[in-house]
């Protein structure tokens, strides 16, 4: 450690005594200190490194570039805005901007297993990632990636857009595990937890 500091040739120097010995002897001692955390502190940046790669492989940050946007519609019961007065599951969650264009991202890294257009999602993109994790980007204005390409988290998977059976320009993103459908925010918070 004091080598990489440019102290080295201190340790070599002869022990005169007084306030030099004193000095030379802390360093000695500061630089054993040093050498034996350099293993934890190896073993410290191995664990952060391990929890970095599981969070870019779950879907635990915000679709839209910059973090912009409001949630227009919730996850789970809501008024079907199609006809007044009924029910439905709402499978994800609306996010506006009040525009089309917007970069959408992929919320974790992945495999492209649809990139289509349906009259219902209009243009959408779902992502197959790693523990069983699947999302879906839907009423997208143009999509940005195709069937079987791989993808990293932060990626722009298409522009936000009126696509489909839709109301005005939104995303609606949905988060699925294994057969469950999940509320998105449980993950969306993870970053800011």
């Amino acid at each position: 450690a004091l080598k990489a500091a440019g102290l080295a040739s201190m340790l070599s120097m002869p022990a005169t005594g007084g306030m030099a010995f004193r000095e030379v002897e802390r360093l000695k001692a500061l630089s054993a200190y040093l050498d034996s955390a350099l293993p934890s502190l190896d073993r410290i940046t191995n664990t952060v490194a391990a929890q970095k790669d599981i969070l870019s492989e779950i879907p635990n940050t915000w679709p839209i570039q910059g973090g912009i946007g409001h949630i227009s519609m919730y996850f789970g019961q809501n008024e079907y805005p199609f006809s007044a007065g009924q029910w439905y599951l709402h499978t994800g969650i609306d996010i506006s901007t009040y525009r089309s264009g917007d970069p959408i991202l992929a919320t974790a890294d992945g495999k492209i297993i649809d990139a289509s257009y349906t009259a219902e999602l209009g243009n959408s993109v779902t992502i197959q990632h790693s523990h069983g994790f699947i999302t879906r980007y839907a009423h997208l204005r143009s999509i940005r990636v195709k069937k079987g390409q791989q993808v990293a988290q932060g990626q722009v998977v298409g522009t936000l857009g009126n696509t489909g059976k839709s109301t005005g320009p939104h995303l609606h993103y949905e988060v699925h595990l294994g057969t469950s459908i999940i509320d998105p925010l449980r993950f969306l918070n993870v970053r800011k937890a």
